[in-house]
C-alpha cells in the first residue's frame, strides 16, 4: 500500500480511517526547530511535485528507514517562527512553484533551475497549506485572494471560496489546504473533518466533481493538520 505521511494528531484520529483506503498511515512527530502550530505539519516539513520528496536530513531520522529512498535529503530547514518556517511550504502546479520566494529553500531552487520549473512569489508564504490544488486537473482552491489572482494570472483554474471555517489549534483559524489531501488513485480529495459544514461546502463539491474528483469527508470538525503527502 502507498504510504501517506501526516502530523501526529491527525495520525492519532484518523489512522484507522487511512488503513481503511489503503493508505499506510506515517505519523510526523514534533520538529524540535519549528514553532509548535505546525511543528508535525506535513506541507511544513517536506515538499513534493509529486515526484521528488525533499526533506531535511536530521528530521528524516525521525521516519522508518524504508522510507528514506523516497526522499532527496538537505541541509535545509523550517525553522522557528513566521516566515522561517517557510522555507518547504510551496505549491507546484504544472511547471510553477509558487512560493515566498525570499524563504524558499535553496535546494528546492535548484530543482526548479535544473528541471524547467518557473518560479513565482508570492505574498503568502503558507501558499501550500493556503490552497488545495489539483494539478493533475490544473486547478485549485483557496480563500486567499492574493494567491487566487496570481494562480489565474498563470493559467490555473481557481475557486475562491471564503476564509475561515477551518480549526487550527493555536490560531483563530486554518487553510483548506491542510485541511484535506488527494489521492490520485481513486481521484477522491479527502477532508480532515466535515467539508459540509463549511459554508461554501457545494461549491467546493461541485468544483471537484466537474474536474473528475470525488469529495470524502473524514471525522470531526474540519481541521487544518497540514495536509499530507501520500508515496
Amino acid at each position: 500500500m502507498p504510504y501517506i505521511l501526516l502530523g501526529e494528531a491527525a495520525y492519532i484520529k484518523y489512522a484507522d480511517s487511512l488503513l481503511g483506503l489503503q493508505l499506510t498511515p506515517i505519523p510526523l512527530t514534533p520538529e524540535t526547530r519549528l514553532n509548535k502550530i505546525v511543528n508535525t505539519h506535513a506541507d511544513t516539513l517536506i515538499w513534493s511535485d509529486g515526484k521528488v520528496y525533499i526533506i531535511n536530513r536530521e528530521y528524516i531520522k525521525n521516519l522508518p528507514p524504508e522510507l528514506t529512498r523516497y526522499f532527496t535529503q538537505t541541509e535545509d530547514s523550517p525553522m522557528g517562527e513566521y516566515p522561517n518556517d517557510t522555507v518547504f511550504n510551496a505549491l507546484t502546479i504544472g511547471k510553477y512553484i509558487f512560493s515566498r520566494t525570499q524563504s524558499l529553500s535553496p535546494t528546492i531552487r535548484d530543482i526548479a533551475a535544473s528541471n524547467g520549473y518557473t518560479l513565482v512569489n508570492v505574498k503568502q508564504g503558507y501558499a501550500r497549506c493556503s490552497t488545495l490544488a489539483l494539478p493533475q486537473a490544473n486547478a485549485a482552491l483557496t480563500a486567499d485572494n492574493g494567491m487566487a489572482d496570481t494562480l489565474r494570472t498563470h493559467g490555473i483554474d481557481v475557486l475562491t471560496i471564503q476564509c475561515g471555517h477551518v480549526a487550527l489549534s493555536g490560531c483563530e483559524y486554518g487553510f483548506i489546504g491542510g485541511a484535506s489531501f488527494v489521492d490520485e488513485r481513486t481521484r477522491t480529495v479527502y477532508f480532515f473533518g466535515d467539508i459540509f459544514a463549511h459554508p461554501d461546502a457545494d461549491r467546493i463539491i461541485q468544483f471537484l466533481k466537474k474536474r473528475g474528483y470525488e469529495t470524502a469527508s473524514l471525522a470531526g470538525t474540519l481541521t487544518d493538520y497540514g495536509g499530507a503527502v501520500i508515496i
